[in-house]
């Protein structure tokens, strides 16, 4: 099993704030999660992100966990594209890990 944990920034990558709000972008990404991948959770996190041009900022950030067989990591994929494009995002960190994960 693979844990994938996906931080998604939402301040607009071409004007550097937040363009959408927590709640509404945290309702489009689960009913995409609910609708594609089956299983996920999503969090707010404060974050800050360096842009392509040098400029940092600080920004509220959804981080998404998701426990999925290997052969399921193409909708986390799915799910990535679709958040960088509905958020307009610059680019969204992935980490994938094999802990030791039990279901009881």
């Amino acid at each position: 099993m693979e844990k994938v944990t996906v931080f998604i920034g939402l301040n607009d990558k071409d004007s550097k704030k937040q363009e959408i709000s927590f709640i509404e972008a945290r309702s489009l990404l689960s009913q995409f999660i609910a609708q594609v991948v089956g299983v996920g959770t999503l969090s707010e996190a404060a974050g800050v992100y360096t842009h392509d041009n040098g400029d940092t900022v600080q920004e509220t950030t959804i981080r998404a966990e998701f426990y999925v067989e290997k052969k399921d990591l193409e909708k986390i994929a799915e799910f990535v594209r679709f958040a960088k494009s509905i958020l307009n995002q610059e680019s969204v960190a992935v980490e994938v890990s094999k802990p030791a994960v039990q279901f009881v």
